[in-house]
């Protein structure tokens, strides 16, 4: 999937031949509607060169922005094999994480662990109550960081996780002008209010309030001239 950091092998083993969003009857049928709204594409459609292990040639996968891969075919099978555990993703990456986190335990150079960054949602094609703010964080986020904190813990009782919820709708406001939705965590995935262990993980930029889109998307950066506003953005989303 284009250098997401997955093993070959476990990529392939969930998303085999024919991907799909829905089933492949129902994508044939739906392809003009998936086309329009720019969802469900096959990254097989893209016209990337492919090396001799049948990867994406990283040269071209970095002609667009990286999330776009999330909302392929490809991309929606796996992110959903790992939330919901199917051929047993969620175990090999709690797994993961055990060797790491016992490898690491105790070091003073690591702050904490960040198991995911920017998880999207799993296959809100097929499930689209999933894009609904909260929705993702409490159903399948929250089971999810809760186990691996478990095993962090189980190799040092003073880890720190930092978590972070889904990024759309959470992260994502270019398109409604930078809107505010509350996270869907009851409370710290294994954990407790005022857990000293926990840490929820916000990314926020300025550019996704929409204003002067073009600055940000050139330079990385919101034009300095949104100084004050975005302060009073970011204040508000901390609050």
């Amino acid at each position: 999937m284009c250098g997401e950091g997955v093993p070959d092998f476990y990529a392939k083993e969930v998303i085999g031949k024919f991907p799909y969003c829905i089933n492949p009857l129902a994508d044939t049928m739906l392809k003009d509607y998936y086309e329009s709204e720019g969802i469900c594409s096959d990254m097989n459609d893209l016209g990337y060169r492919k090396d001799e292990n049948d990867d994406f040639v990283i040269e071209d996968c970095l002609k667009t922005i990286f999330a776009r891969y999330y909302y392929t075919k490809q991309g929606q099978t796996a992110f959903d094999a790992l939330y919901t555990n199917r051929k047993s993703m969620r175990d090999k990456f709690i797994a993961f994480w055990d060797v790491v986190s016992s490898r690491l335990a105790g070091n003073p150079f690591v702050v904490g662990f960040d198991p995911l960054n920017e998880p999207p949602a799993l296959n809100n094609v097929k499930n689209p109550e999933i894009s609904q703010p909260g929705v993702m964080d409490k159903e399948y986020l929250t089971p999810f960081y809760s186990k691996l904190f478990e095993q962090y813990s189980a190799n040092d009782a003073e880890s720190i996780m930092w978590f972070e919820p889904v990024t759309i709708p959470n992260v994502d406001g270019v398109l409604d002008g930078g809107t505010i939705h509350p996270v869907g965590f009851k409370e710290p995935p294994g954990g407790h209010f005022g857990s000293k262990n926990h840490v929820l993980n916000d990314h926020t930029y300025c550019c996704q309030l929409g204003e002067d889109f073009e600055h940000c998307a050139e330079r990385g950066e919101p034009n300095p001239a949104m100084a004050e506003k975005c302060l009073v953005w970011h204040d508000k989303r901390i609050g």
